[in-house]
């Protein structure tokens, strides 16, 4: 005996439901990672049933946005350790007359 077809109603409220959170993804996906607030992913985590659409959206969130974010720290990192490197170099030339051409 096979089951009777999952009712339309419910088909299409799942559907909504897939297409609000993949609209919502990619509005979030194109925000700027430094403009991401980690205390109300951790909020939403700590506050919300496990398991629940929230939950789980601040899940995704953290684990899209938190690599994106330190990456963009090591790059700015290391770009202010090599200004701070050239300033030193244009320093120390500035110092010694000798190193002058």
């Amino acid at each position: 005996m096979t089951s009777p077809p999952a009712a339309p109603a419910a088909s299409a409220e799942r559907m909504f439901i897939q297409l609000a959170v993949s609209k919502r993804a990619a509005r979030v996906l194109r925000a700027d990672p430094q403009t991401v607030d980690f205390r109300k992913i951790k909020n939403a985590q700590t506050f919300n049933l496990e398991g629940s659409l929230i939950y789980e959206d601040s899940i995704v969130l953290q684990s899209v946005f938190a690599p994106v974010l330190q990456q963009k720290i090591e790059k700015e990192e290391e770009s202010l350790r090599e200004r701070r490197c050239d300033e030193e170099q244009a320093g120390s030339t500035m110092k010694d007359p000798s190193l002058n051409v």
